[in-house]
């Protein structure tokens, strides 16, 4: 018998299970299996459409070959090529609106709508060949997964609709009018739990990364290059949600660009870690800071901004005090903003801050409640104290401002104390002791306290 359904094969090791090698060789579909050719010459989307169909949701391997197709719709099947650099999936045609090559928001017949996640892409090129409206890669919803997958010659590169539990990894896209990678949800919903790790976004027309309505996911060693509008734009408050909550940026870089290389709205418990910068616009903030909170750490830039402009940018702040901390880094920002920012360690604005500032004590609540700090605001270098919505009360500094001796009297005046513009108080018995030093001589006056 030649039939394959007439041939037994039987897989080595113990308790294998005999099969037909024709339920052996229906384990993994192949394009070729329904007539793609990947010649580069012929159409084949009939026919890796109908392959899809029949993997039901499966695998569907792609030999090498370059596969001319117009669209293709994807839902929950996984797209395996032998090869990144080998295999490839190729547009052949101009379309008359937004249209993306590979689509998993559209159902395995290749036109039905949907909203189904899973599957995903592996080892294959993805090129729009710079068709009209052709952008490349679309997935949705939860449990995909794309990894080692080129992307180029697109409107945008990578999409992610409303991405749960879903992992982006080396990914390279490239070449695009429009974004390198982007993420949203509809109205009132919000993508979580996905992961873009070594993804790099390369001479985009527009953003590098647009980030839309996601929480609680990572961005680690991503980098966004010579694309012309922000490298890094991640907002939350695009569909009716009024902020995004906790995402992380790791090892992030940016390099070239027009203006921020990253830029952080309405964005709640924000963990950015080391932020590399290369070859900054002049004249925009390196970060942007617009009504956020959370931690940039270990700031990496080695061109200082330019035109009155900052390493970070803050705007429309709405956080309480500290509400952002800043640790490690050469950074500068708008003093007027210091309310709002806890430091640890760095040089902010030229000065070396280990800080830990702000002191409040616990039986100390709501209207009273007040702070203290060391810093240089507007111009006066010393202690200051506020009160808990920013308000300033004192400011105390080394020239023309009183010193407190809270262990009674200096023991040498002259020495401590600028002649002519200190003075020193400090309670003995019932008295009230002043110190000065007068042209030079130590002067000390008492005032009875009244009991």
């Amino acid at each position: 018998a030649t039939s394959s359904s007439a041939i037994d094969f039987l897989q080595a090791g113990t308790g294998a299970v005999a099969r037909t090698s024709q339920s052996k060789m229906r384990d993994v579909i192949s394009v070729k299996d329904f007539g793609a050719l990947g010649d580069n010459s012929n159409d084949d989307t009939a026919e890796i459409q109908a392959a899809i169909a029949a993997a039901n949701g499966g695998t569907v391997y792609f030999p090498d070959g370059t596969y001319l197709v117009s669209r293709l719709g994807t839902r929950g099947t996984w797209l395996v090529g032998q090869s990144r650099t080998g295999t490839i999936i190729k547009c052949n045609t101009n379309a008359g609106s937004t249209t993306y090559l590979v689509d998993q928001a559209t159902d395995r017949d290749g036109t039905t709508a949907n909203t189904t996640g899973g599957g995903g892409f592996k080892s294959l090129t993805i090129d729009g060949n710079s068709k009209t409206f052709i952008s490349g890669l679309r997935t949705y919803g939860g449990g995909v997964i794309v990894q080692d997958v080129e992307v180029k010659n697109c409107v945008d590169g990578v999409t992610a609709g409303l991405p749960l539990w879903a992992s982006f990894e080396n990914i390279y896209s490239h070449n695009h009018t429009g974004k390198g990678f982007r993420t949203y949800a509809g109205a009132g919903g919000n993508g979580t739990s996905t992961t873009f790790k070594n993804c790099w976004a390369d001479t985009c027309g527009s953003y590098g990364f647009h980030i839309e309505q996601l929480y609680y996911s990572s961005f680690i060693n991503c980098v966004s290059q010579t694309c012309t509008s922000y490298g890094f734009y991640a907002e939350g408050n695009t569909n009716g949600l009024t902020a995004c909550y906790s995402l992380q940026f790791i090892g992030c870089a940016n390099e070239g660009g027009t203006v921020s290389p990253f830029y952080f709205k309405k964005q709640r418990e924000c963990t950015v870690i080391n932020p590399r910068i290369i070859l900054p616009a002049a004249s925009v903030n390196h970060v942007g800071w617009d009504d956020c909170t959370g931690t940039i750490t270990d700031f990496s830039c080695v061109t200082a901004p330019t035109g009155g402009f900052y390493s970070i940018g803050f705007a429309n702040i709405a956080g309480g005090q500290g509400s952002t901390v800043i640790s490690g880094g050469t950074v500068t920002y708008d003093s007027a903003y210091e309310y709002y920012i806890s430091s640890s360690g760095g040089t902010l604005n030229t000065i070396n801050k280990t800080q830990s500032r702000r002191h409040y004590f616990t039986n100390i609540t709501g209207a009273n409640r007040a702070y203290a700090e060391v810093a240089d605001v507007d111009g006066y270098a010393g202690l200051h104290v506020y009160a808990d919505d920013g308000t300033k009360l004192m400011r105390l500094r080394r020239v023309g401002t009183p010193i407190f001796a809270t262990g009674g009297a200096i023991a040498t005046p002259l020495t401590n104390m600028t002649a002519d513009v200190d003075v020193a108080f400090y309670i003995s018995a019932s008295n009230l002791i002043f110190q000065a030093n007068i042209g030079g001589v130590a002067k000390t006056a008492t005032i009875a306290l009244i009991p």
